[in-house]
């Protein structure tokens, strides 16, 4: 198996959508402060950026295969829904 950080975004959701939790963990790490950033843009609070960022996560699990390849664009879509713009 290869090491998960080496993976391509549409090989996690992929084991993602196969139950793989330590794919939602890199996918995670790899976007959590990114989208924190941008959701106190609009914010300007850092915990209700996390929460944003937390619920827009959490929504990947149940999205996983619907991304595929554009999986970054599908992360700024469902930030701005979550944020209402």
């Amino acid at each position: 198996m290869a090491i998960l950080s080496n993976l391509h975004d549409s090989d996690l959701l992929q084991l993602l959508g196969d139950g793989r939790e330590d794919a939602f963990t890199e996918i995670y790490k790899r976007y959590w402060e990114r989208l924190v950033a941008t959701g106190y843009y609009y914010t300007r609070s850092k915990e209700a950026a996390e929460e944003v960022v937390n619920d827009v996560l959490m929504g990947v699990v149940v999205k996983a295969r619907d991304c595929g390849d554009q999986f970054a664009a599908c992360l700024s879509g469902d930030g701005r829904q979550v944020c209402g713009f």
